[in-house]
């Protein structure tokens, strides 16, 4: 029996956005890097990976700034994965919310995002 290889990445995205009027205007979406797994993950496999000292994933961790939120999504195929953020002391990581699914179409709007409306 041949064992199956399961190969998932999730993107991570810094996605500038203004927010006016109850409505989310897209400003720009910036690619901070990619993680790769072998595979099915979980949010601890995600963190472990972003604060690892490999240098695979360094450049991850060092293009993020503290408390601001980016954006995971495996992109084939297309899944909302969650958000997270970086605190002092601890890494927020958590399912994407409606508020959150309406910022991640407003980057990606030809994608389904489980959003009131869509």
């Amino acid at each position: 029996m041949k064992e199956i290889i399961i190969q998932k990445e999730v993107s991570i995205y810094e996605i500038n956005y203004n927010h006016k009027n109850n409505k989310v205007y897209f400003k720009n979406k910036t690619k901070i890097g990619t993680l790769n797994f072998n595979y099915d993950y979980n949010y601890d496999d995600i963190q472990d990976k972003i604060l690892s000292y490999d240098e695979k994933y360094k450049n991850i961790y060092d293009k993020m700034k503290l408390d601001e939120t980016y954006y995971m999504v495996e992109e084939d195929p297309w899944n909302i994965v969650g958000v997270i953020s970086l605190c002092k002391g601890y890494t927020f990581i958590d399912c994407a919310e409606h508020d959150d699914r309406v910022i991640i179409k407003s980057a990606f709007p030809n994608e389904k995002c489980n959003i009131v409306g869509e």
